[in-house]
């Protein structure tokens, strides 16, 4: 059997047309599943991304499936290999569409069952505006991970399909109001579960859509009063904690952290487990 190696491709952008030559290639993907990638590294569709010399600019395509966070990781290290910084580069809808290209087959659409379909919520090409990286399956997972470290948003990376921009990212990522690390803290503590063997899972209640359940929109709409009131950047993850409703508090294992000469709050992470 033949051991298939990994590729290594020098990173490009496509200019405007091959964007649009894209676009049109995941419409009909949409419409026709078995439409087989074109080949869109040609001239005319792309133009040269300008690498810091004495760097090559070739990024490694890997063999085999990876996660949401691996793959994030795999890009982050590029970047950093290349002496560019990531954040600076989330606005270029050229370069990020020819990335989602070159990771198009292999790691976006191969996970998606037998029938490789595509559906509407798959965010390939960088939308336009200073906001737009939030919604695209690459960009989005890159800036969990620069944002607040490799260790924390864990849940938010947790989508069964690396491609995949799912209801969580579209809530979180939209505004700034969740981008405090104590958020992404409070999210892991309250919904990651982790078997001890390295094998992290979301809580079933984590996108319920039913009221009465202590869900991500539930935690949300917390969030979203709290900070009717509070600075939230300035309060400690153990005080914000506090603070949320007692549906969701008492829940995971951060404790309270009291203000000075306060008494300390006994049933917030009493319950020492995720959400059921």
């Amino acid at each position: 059997m033949t051991t298939r190696k990994p590729k290594k491709i020098r990173v490009a952008r496509f200019n405007e047309q091959g964007i649009e030559k894209f676009a049109d290639f995941l419409d009909l993907k949409r419409e026709k599943p078995t439409t087989p990638l074109p080949n869109l590294r040609t001239a005319g569709l792309i133009e040269e991304f300008e690498i810091p010399p004495g760097k090559d600019g070739k990024i490694e395509i890997p063999v085999g499936k990876l996660s949401q966070a691996e793959l994030a990781d795999h890009l982050l290290d590029f970047f950093e290999s290349i002496d560019i910084r990531i954040e600076e580069t989330y606005g270029d809808r050229g370069l990020w569409s020819f990335i989602s290209y070159l990771f198009f087959e292999d790691h976006l659409l191969k996970p998606r069952l037998k029938s490789n379909k595509l559906v509407v919520n798959d965010k390939f090409i960088l939308a336009e505006g200073a906001w737009g990286y939030y919604r695209n399956s690459l960009t989005a997972m890159c800036w969990i991970r620069k944002l607040h470290g490799r260790d924390v948003g864990q849940v938010l990376m947790l989508s069964p399909h690396t491609y995949e921009f799912g209801d969580s990212l579209e809530q979180i990522l939209a505004s700034p109001l969740y981008q405090s690390e104590q958020i992404f803290e409070l999210l892991d503590d309250l919904y990651l579960v982790d078997d001890g063997a390295g094998n992290l899972s979301r809580r079933p209640s984590f996108l319920s859509q039913r009221a009465s359940i202590p869900s991500l929109r539930m935690f949300k709409r917390a969030i979203g009063r709290l900070n009717m009131t509070y600075h939230l950047p300035s309060l400690s993850v153990g005080r914000l904690k506090t603070l949320l409703p007692n549906t969701l508090h008492e829940w995971g294992s951060i404790e309270d952290d009291p203000l000075p000469g306060a008494d300390k709050n006994t049933k917030v992470g009493s319950k020492k487990s995720p959400i059921p």
